[in-house]
């Protein structure tokens, strides 16, 4: 507000204080938004490569890469839920964003369990202690299990997030709790996904 009392004193002329009034306000949007993605985390996510799969890449691009998705178990679906893929032969998954891009839907989670494919450093087919101890080494923190949910473990830095399970099922993904976990497990499935807080506030 005190800016645009100063605004109001510089400028006597109301087209002037429109214009203004427009270039503050983008301002104050581009930095809102540059605090949710930052140039870092948009890098970090665009550094990870799957199969061919990238996040961010549209839904047409996958299809022209690796042709429409296979049917989507009933048990990973709900009304209203975001529109998913499944590549099962090629051992991949995910998820696109309702919000990036309506008309081109863009991806914003990959689930991956063949052992030949790797994101920072864990792959399928490691311990989950080792995959953890790998993470954190780069900056991931791991997130407590929610009372009385069935996650896996989940790790996240800024707006990446990655989870492990022991599972190898890539949909839905099946969520193991501590409680079930013992030493010398094995990674079976991973996820990778950028966080989309307009994703967020869609009420289904």
């Amino acid at each position: 507000m005190r800016l645009w009392n100063v605004a109001r004193k510089l400028t006597g002329n109301r087209y002037l204080q429109a214009v203004l009034g427009i270039i503050i306000l983008s301002s104050v949007l581009a930095a809102a938004y540059a605090g949710f993605h930052t140039p870092k985390d948009l890098a970090m996510a665009e550094s990870v490569e799957i199969g061919g799969f990238r996040l961010f890449m549209t839904q047409r691009e996958i299809e022209e890469m690796a042709g429409k998705s296979d049917p989507i178990p009933s048990a990973a679906t709900c009304m209203g839920c975001g529109p998913e893929f499944l590549y099962t032969k090629l051992q991949i998954a995910g998820r696109y964003s309702e919000t990036l891009d309506r008309d081109n839907p863009k991806v914003k989670r990959l689930v991956f369990s063949d052992e030949a494919y790797e994101a920072f450093g864990v792959r399928p087919g490691m311990t989950m202690e080792e995959a953890a101890s790998r993470l954190e080494r780069q900056g991931f923190e791991q997130h407590p299990d929610e009372p009385g949910e069935r996650y896996p473990l989940y790790y996240g830095l800024n707006n990446m997030y990655v989870r492990l399970s022991t599972s190898r099922e890539l949909s839905p993904i099946r969520r193991t709790p501590s409680s079930d976990r013992e030493p010398g497990d094995i990674v079976g499935t991973i996820v990778l996904e950028y966080r989309v807080r307009g994703d967020e506030n869609i009420q289904y």
